[in-house]
C-alpha cells in the first residue's frame, strides 16, 4: 500500500514485492570500499539507512540544501556548504533543480527533494514502525484486561483468607 501511495500501479508494486522483500538490505552501488572512496574524494559514503537516527531531520535537510546556487570548490576538493558546522564536506551535491522525471504534482525543487528523502531514509531507518504502531494498543489493552482479572480473582481468592485473621471491632449497644 506504501508503494501505491508513491505514485506505482498495482501491477510495478506488485513486481517490486515479488522481487524484493521489506527486510532485504539496499544493494551497495559500489563493488568494493576502494571504489566508494576513488568515487567520494577519498571518504566512505555513510550508511543512510542510519543517518535520521544519529543526526536531526533538520541536519539533513540543511545539507542537502546548504551547497547554495553557486558551486565553490577549494583547493582540497571540498565543497562549499552552509548548512555544516565547518562549512566544508567532501560530498558533491547530491540534488539539481528538476533532476527527477516523474508524474506527481509535487513541484521539482531541491527543497522538495530534500523532504522526500528525509522521509524516506526515515522509514529506511524504521520499516517496521507503522506495523508496531498499529499493534501496540491492541496489545497493551489485552495486558491491562488480563491484568485485571488476574488482579480480580488473587483479591476475592486472597480476601476470604485475609479478612479471616483481621479481627473485626463490634459496637456494644
Amino acid at each position: 500500500m506504501d508503494l501505491l501511495k508513491l505514485g506505482y500501479t498495482h501491477k510495478q508494486a506488485a513486481l517490486l514485492v515479488k522481487k524484493y522483500r521489506l527486510i532485504d538490505y539496499f544493494k551497495l552501488p559500489y563493488k568494493s570500499v576502494i571504489q566508494a572512496k576513488r568515487f567520494n574524494n577519498g571518504s566512505l559514503p555513510p550508511d543512510l539507512s542510519l543517518v535520521t537516527k544519529y543526526r536531526s531531520f533538520q541536519w539533513i535537510y540543511d545539507l542537502l540544501t546548504g551547497y547554495g546556487n553557486t558551486i565553490i570548490r577549494n583547493e582540497s576538493n571540498l565543497y562549499q556548504n552552509k548548512g555544516l558546522e565547518s562549512g566544508w564536506t567532501a560530498m558533491r551535491p547530491p540534488l539539481a533543480y528538476e533532476c527527477v522525471k516523474d508524474n506527481f504534482c509535487s513541484p521539482h525543487t531541491i527543497h522538495q527533494y530534500s523532504r522526500d528523502i528525509i522521509g524516506f531514509l526515515d522509514w529506511v531507518s524504521e520499516p517496521w514502525l507503522n506495523i508496531r504502531q498499529r499493534i501496540t494498543l491492541p496489545i497493551l489493552s489485552s495486558l491491562i484486561i488480563t491484568g485485571s482479572m488476574l488482579t480480580n480473582s488473587l483479591m476475592k481468592n486472597n480476601n476470604k483468607t485475609i479478612w479471616d485473621y483481621i479481627p473485626i471491632p463490634r459496637c456494644s449497644e
